[in-house]
């Protein structure tokens, strides 16, 4: 039904979800801006790139994962 991108911050994010279905993982970074055209929906952890998905008309989930801020 869908295709999620995941763009991981760090390189162990890869392993974690690189055997699901339907999950995209880039083979080289991309730039948010440049995608954010082409997404239904945005989840993300990152304040900046919500705010970047907001102002892009995107609709925008931010979630808070936990630990010391």
């Amino acid at each position: 039904m869908a295709t999620v991108v995941y763009l991981p911050r760090y390189e162990e994010g890869k392993e974690k979800l690189k055997d699901l279905e339907n999950v995209w993982i880039p083979p080289k970074p991309v730039l948010t801006f440049q995608i954010i055209p082409f997404v239904d929906l945005m989840v993300s952890s990152g304040y900046v790139t919500c705010r970047e998905g907001a102002q892009m008309g995107a609709p925008v989930i931010n979630i808070h994962l936990g630990g010391n801020s």
